[in-house]
């Protein structure tokens, strides 16, 4: 019985023994794919590092803009208070015209009502002149 014991320890051995025999070879396996690995890493930071530093001076030239338009945007402003200035003397000045053309109408309304009633008065005298002359003709005709 020991003897089977001892068998089977020794089939127990001799099989971690071949599994440990493979250590070797599996070590330099993982050791090149961790080798292969670390190149591919530092490849793909260098290539990050790369587009970082391209957006960071893509960064600073949009900063750049931005300041550009900025200023630009305090110009336009500058320029329409200007403008909103110089639409409010407009406005004051077509205020005055309009006020002194309701003035100009208002007159040449009264003016024009005053022709009419005197153009009234002498229409109706010519008329009353004419009756009378017609009248006067008649009474001649028949005298």
């Amino acid at each position: 019985m020991r003897q089977h014991i001892l068998e089977k320890r020794m089939e127990n051995l001799e099989k971690t023994v071949a599994g440990l025999a493979e250590l070797p070879a599996q070590m330099r396996d993982l050791s090149s794919q961790f080798l292969q690995l670390r190149q591919d890493v530092r490849a793909d930071i260098s290539a990050l590092d790369q587009r970082v530093n391209g957006l960071s001076g893509e960064v600073g030239e949009l900063r750049g803009e931005v300041g550009e338009l900025r200023s630009e945007v305090g110009e336009l402003r500058g320029e329409v208070g200007e403008l909103r200035g110089e639409v409010g003397a407009q406005k004051g000045e077509l205020h005055a015209v309009r006020d002194e053309l309701r003035a100009d109408m208002a007159a040449m309304h009264t003016e024009l009502a005053g022709a009419i009633l005197a153009n009234g008065v002498e229409m109706r005298s010519l008329h009353e002149d004419l009756v009378r002359r017609i009248t006067l003709l008649g009474e001649a005709i028949r005298d």
